[in-house]
C-alpha cells in the first residue's frame, strides 16, 4: 500500500536555490567574526611556536649531546633558526630549519641575549640542557599586550 501518490528522485532547483542562498548568509557572517579573531590567534600561535622551539632545541642539546640552540632575527621579517653546533674548530653553525613568523609580530630581546657573546641574539643550549644565556624574548602585536618567555639559568622555559 501506498502512502504517498508522487515520488521524489531528487531535489528541486528551488530546493537547492534555498540551501545555497543559507550557507551564503551563514558565510557572510562568519568570515568577518574570523578576520576579527585572526590577529591574536596569529600572535598566540607565534608565542607558543617560540617556546615549543626553545624545548625542542633543549630536548635535542640532552637527547644527542651536541649543543642545539635558536638564533633570533629581530628585524623585518621577523624568524627564528633552530640551530645546531657541528664539532670542529671553530665549531659550524647548522641551521635545521627556519620559522617565518607573521607579518607585524616584533622580538624583543633582554640584553643578556641580544649581546650573548658568544651568539648575539641566540640561546644555545649545552648537553645537560642549560642555556648558555638567561633572560626574556617578549613577542609583541599592535594592540595587544605582549607576551614573555622566560629563559632561567637552570634551563626552565616558562611563556608568560
Amino acid at each position: 500500500m501506498k502512502i504517498f501518490s508522487k515520488t521524489y528522485k531528487g531535489i528541486s532547483l528551488m530546493e537547492l536555490l534555498v540551501v545555497m542562498s543559507i550557507i551564503t548568509i551563514v558565510t557572510a557572517i562568519t568570515i568577518p567574526t574570523i578576520n576579527h579573531y585572526l590577529p591574536s590567534l596569529r600572535f598566540s600561535s607565534s608565542a607558543k611556536v617560540i617556546s615549543a622551539k626553545l624545548r625542542q632545541a633543549q630536548e635535542e642539546a640532552i637527547t644527542t649531546q651536541i649543543r642545539h640552540g635558536i638564533q633570533f632575527n629581530t628585524t623585518n621579517p621577523t624568524s627564528i633558526d633552530f640551530i645546531k653546533f657541528v664539532a670542529g674548530v671553530p665549531p659550524t653553525i647548522t641551521v635545521i630549519e627556519n620559522v617565518q613568523l607573521p607579518n607585524n609580530i616584533t622580538l624583543t630581546l633582554d640584553p643578556t641575549i641580544s649581546g650573548n657573546t658568544n651568539h648575539a641574539n641566540s640561546v644555545i643550549f649545552s648537553a645537560n640542557g642549560s642555556p648558555d644565556v638567561n633572560g626574556n624574548v617578549s613577542i609583541g602585536f599592535t594592540g595587544f599586550t605582549s607576551k614573555i618567555i622566560n629563559i632561567s639559568p637552570a634551563g626552565v622555559i616558562k611563556l608568560q
